[in-house]
């Protein structure tokens, strides 16, 4: 085997550059100092569910796409009860948005933590998240409620009230 490397520019080789290309626009951290404070009120988490590495709020996280310091890709297929040595995870919940009926369905079977959704009364999840929250505190929509991460290119930052529950 002869192999001979050769430089490509980015611009001409579209499919290898493709994931590094791509934007995550579900990519977003919940206000560090929010976080911090509802730990101290709520206890301290032991995960943070849906997170990317740079975003993560917690030292244990998963993430969508496999990345440095992830404990597993799509948070869907873990124990969101309890760790692999049987301690009882405190979960941090700041999914994408579209994917909370399905991180509802999941933590009514089988977990407890805090959850961040937009605050969406119509919305058809809505009742079920506050059957299971024990606390919601709501949050004025900011330019510094969440911040983008993942990417380098400018995302426009949600712009909703924001729920906060103790499930």
């Amino acid at each position: 085997i002869d192999l001979r490397p050769e430089y490509i520019r980015s611009e001409d080789n579209h499919l290898a550059d493709l994931l590094s290309r791509m934007i995550d626009n579900n990519d977003w951290q919940f206000q560090p100092q929010l976080f911090q404070r509802y730990q101290k009120r709520w206890g301290m988490r032991t995960i943070d569910q849906f997170a990317s590495y740079g975003n993560q709020q917690c030292e244990r996280f998963n993430s969508a796409y496999a990345c440095p310091g992830t404990i597993a890709v799509d948070a869907f297929t873990v124990n969101w009860r309890q760790q692999n040595n049987s301690q009882l995870e405190h979960n941090w919940w700041n999914p994408p948005w579209g994917l909370i009926p399905r991180v509802l369905r999941k933590i009514q079977d089988e977990a407890s933590g805090i959850l961040v959704v937009p605050y969406w009364a119509s919305a058809i999840w809505w009742p079920i998240f506050r059957e299971l929250a024990s606390v919601v505190e709501l949050h004025p929509a900011t330019d510094s409620l969440f911040l983008p991460r993942g990417s380098q290119h400018e995302l426009a930052t949600p712009r909703w009230k924001v729920a906060v529950g103790k499930i």
